[in-house]
């Protein structure tokens, strides 16, 4: 089994949950050969990250699937210093020229587990994703992995980035914290998601933090 590191064996109650996810998605998706996934919360500390990464990991070490971890983040978090990595390009810096992406692709270990960051949190424009084109970025990106899942930033803020991605992505999936959510807010999010002609794949609900989280999945 290829190495990733700094990454330890999920909970098994987590890993078979985060399993029944990727049958949901592969049942979806199923015509699509390249799978973009966007995991985006309503608001702060729901724990978006830490489901897209445990996701990731499990695409690539139990599926053997090449899976791009993509960090849509504008702010510093631990998704790099979990996977014991440290990017000195991002992808914001090739937005612009014709360089290949590649060189803002970094691997985990010897598995096929990648990883990307996409703006630079001290000086990010989220209008340059809207302007040089979220859909040819993306098919930039994808092109190599037969999954890339997104890491956005919560909806409450910075909706340009989580709505520009909406539409040219496979599907969004919502990440909130049961008890912590409000249900109008989430609605409103959904609307505003499917406004932007995205689509709306399913919802993760995570009962409490430090609790394992229950999925709900509903194809809308």
């Amino acid at each position: 089994m290829s190495e990733i590191t700094n990454i330890e064996t999920l909970d098994l109650k987590l890993e078979n949950e985060l399993v029944s996810l990727y049958q949901s998605l592969e049942g979806i998706l199923v015509t699509q050969p390249r799978k973009i996934i966007q995991f985006l919360g309503c608001q702060d500390k729901e724990g978006v990250s830490t489901i897209a990464r445990e996701f990731a990991v499990l695409m690539a070490r139990e599926f053997k699937k090449t899976t791009l971890l993509l960090d849509a983040g504008m702010s510093e978090n631990t998704q790099h210093s979990q996977l014991g990595i440290e990017p000195a390009i991002y992808l914001e810096d090739l937005m612009m020229s014709k360089d290949p992406v590649d060189k803002a692709l970094y691997q985990v270990g010897n598995s096929s587990l990648f990883y990307s960051k996409l703006l630079h949190s001290a000086r990010a424009h989220p209008q340059l994703l809207i302007t040089d084109g979220a859909e040819h970025l993306f098919k930039r990106v994808s092109k190599n992995f037969d999954y890339v899942i997104i890491d956005s930033p919560p909806a409450s803020t910075n909706f340009a980035i989580s709505l520009s991605s909406a539409p040219v992505v496979s599907g969004v999936v919502l990440v909130l914290e049961a008890e912590k959510t409000r249900w109008p807010v989430v609605e409103n999010v959904k609307a505003r998601i499917i406004k932007n002609e995205g689509k709306l794949l399913g919802i993760v609900l995570n009962k409490r933090r430090y609790h394992l989280p229950n999925f709900i999945y509903n194809r809308l």
